[in-house]
């Protein structure tokens, strides 16, 4: 159960990092 938190918390802030990073780079 750990495991698969740590995974999703990742997960999350990845595509928070990379939704970030696409709306710096391609502003609409």
């Amino acid at each position: 159960m750990y495991l698969s938190l740590v995974d999703t918390h990742s997960l999350a802030q990845w595509t928070a990092t990379v939704t970030f990073k696409e709306r710096i780079t391609f502003p609409k």
